[in-house]
């Protein structure tokens, strides 16, 4: 059915990024599931929802048409490397499905940077695209390591890495927590992992400070104003 013939009720509004985040923390939920035959499918078709859903919330349909696209080739890759047992094109699918993520990011925060005020809403749009940078490394250093095995070392985690591993190296990373349980093992993986870290702090010190910041000044002066009118 399309989205447009729902009844109004079960519509996701614009601007409702409480939502959005609400099924980014259902990532949390399908991610530990392990590696088997079928949850590579299951990601895509969770990422193709995460399109539909910030199809919705984000008003930047052009953008958001693209990551529906993206989720499309990410479920095909993802059943035909299922069918077929094909790590190569599993990992393509992951990279595909990072790509989305991606797109996601971009409309969340062009559209938040066109927000009139700051809300929870929009504080649960920040929360979510921060998350979604989590996942979207983790799912690129997961496609990567299906390609290529040595792409990670990690001599304590016996039977290789998987997309749960991948997915905790990443908010570790971004994080700037670092255990040093799993560790880049080739160029590439090791400076996007540099470029999580910054990514992550500069998220924090520049976007998220200044929401919070934002809305501590809207709420004073909203006191302020209340304090000027005139007693009746």
């Amino acid at each position: 059915m399309p989205l447009h013939g729902l009844h109004p009720r079960a519509r996701i509004a614009p601007g409702h990024y409480g939502a959005l985040l609400a099924v980014v923390a259902g990532a949390f939920v399908l991610i530990p599931l392990g590696d088997s035959t079928g949850v590579a499918t299951a990601r895509a078709l969770y990422m193709f929802g995460l399109a539909i859903v910030a199809f919705r919330v984000a008003s930047t349909p052009r953008l958001l048409r693209l990551g529906l696209g993206l989720a499309v080739g990410s479920l095909a890759m993802s059943l035909l490397g299922d069918l077929g047992d094909d790590p190569d094109l599993t990992g393509v699918a992951a990279l595909l499905a990072a790509s989305v993520t991606l797109v996601v990011i971009a409309a969340i925060l062009l559209d938040l940077a066109r927000a009139p005020a700051v809300t929870a809403e929009t504080i649960a749009g920040v929360v979510a695209a921060y998350l979604l940078f989590g996942f979207f490394f983790g799912t690129v250093y997961e496609g990567l390591n299906v390609i290529n095995p040595g792409a990670f070392t990690a001599p304590d985690i016996p039977g290789g890495l998987g997309a749960f591993d991948l997915t905790y190296f990443s908010f570790i990373t971004l994080t700037t927590t670092g255990f040093g349980d799993i560790t880049p093992g080739t160029d590439l993986t090791r400076t996007l992992a540099v470029a999580e870290a910054m990514i992550g702090q500069l998220f924090l010190v520049t976007v998220v400070a200044r929401v919070v910041s934002m809305l501590g000044q809207e709420r004073k002066a909203r006191r302020r104003a209340g304090a000027a009118e005139p007693e009746e």
